[in-house]
């Protein structure tokens, strides 16, 4: 049969969409994707699904359905102490999203998201606040986290709350 113009067009792009993604593969760039290579490419896409969300007014319902509580991180992009964090955030979600039930791990850019944040009376950054039965975020009861920003002391808050399935 005949290729349409359109066929052909979506299947050069199809092929140039696969040729971008296996670049994210070919660590060496060598042109060939080693075992090793395709093994740290799915580790860091794991790590990418297990990580923090993104919340945001339009998604913090649906993000929650289903889960006791949120635990959000109000921040912004030049936030230093929001930087110097973001390890322990992200072992944390890493931990409470693969090991545990009942809780979102996330992130709330504020920059962005400016509306929200003031929603919830967010004035400096980063705001940690642990939303306990988030139906809906309007009638979330917030819990404010005001400890060591550690991997450690946050996963022993979320156990002290009893959040953690």
């Amino acid at each position: 049969g005949k290729v349409t113009t359109e066929e052909f067009i979506a299947y050069a792009e199809g092929q140039e969409a696969a040729k971008e993604e296996s670049k994210g593969m070919d660590a060496d760039g060598d042109g060939k994707v080693s075992a090793e290579e395709f093994v740290a490419f799915a580790e860091g896409q794991a790590k990418e699904e297990n990580g923090p969300v993104t919340f945001g007014a339009d998604n913090f319902d649906t993000m929650t359905d289903g889960y006791n509580a949120a635990f959000v991180q109000f921040s912004a992009p030049w936030c230093t102490y929001c930087k110097q964090m973001q390890p322990a955030w992200q072992e944390l979600a890493e931990t409470v999203h693969t090991k545990h039930s009942g809780v979102r791990v996330g992130t709330v850019n504020c920059q962005d998201e400016s509306e929200f944040c003031e929603m919830f009376q967010i004035q400096g950054f980063p705001t940690l606040l642990l939303m306990k039965d988030p139906e809906a975020f309007e009638d979330a009861t917030p819990v404010l986290y005001q400890k060591e920003r550690g991997f450690a002391e946050m996963l022993e808050f979320l156990k002290s709350e009893a959040v953690l399935g």
